[in-house]
């Protein structure tokens, strides 16, 4: 068993890389899964100090990064071009920031469609889930600045840029 103190459930471990983590578990599980375990614990470690090296941005597809003027039947979403400006944009953002892509079209039919028009390489993912983020770019957003009565008046009038 690691060396440590042991409190009432689990234990303090010592990981290949020197980190400390806390088991909490059976403290009678054999050795190697407890070596497995460690081993597993110090590379989600190593994954998410590799991905906190930038504040993370998301940046809605439709209606941002292409001329998107509304849903077409039997579409996939991404029939239209690109923006103009929306490659630069991408790597700009890039220099400084992780770059998801968020929306409820298909991840690989977006990433098909960056690759195709060469911004692959300025985006960390796409998904379709909202992730932690210091910025939501989007073309339908409503910034809530703690007053509700305003949102309401925003929604009355609300149109996004391309109608």
């Amino acid at each position: 068993m690691p060396k440590g103190r042991k409190p009432a459930r689990g234990f303090w471990a010592s990981t290949p890389a020197g980190r400390y983590v806390h088991i909490s578990g059976d403290p009678g599980m054999s050795q190697a899964m407890l070596d497995k375990l460690i081993n597993l614990m110090d590379k989600a470690y190593d994954q998410v100090v590799e991905h906190m090296d930038k504040p993370t941005v998301c940046v809605d597809f439709n209606g941002c990064l292409d001329l998107y003027t509304g849903w077409v039947k039997d579409g996939m979403g991404t029939e239209y071009p690109p923006r103009e400006g929306a490659a630069e944009f991408l790597e700009a953002l890039h220099s400084k920031y992780k770059v998801f892509i968020l929306s409820s079209i298909q991840p690989m039919d977006i990433q098909v469609w960056l690759d195709k028009n060469g911004m692959g390489q300025w985006v960390d993912d796409v998904t379709k889930i909202k992730p932690p983020a210091i910025a939501y770019i989007d073309d339908r957003g409503i910034t809530f600045k703690g007053d509700f009565g305003d949102v309401l008046r925003q929604l009355e009038d609300f149109k996004p840029h391309w109608r």
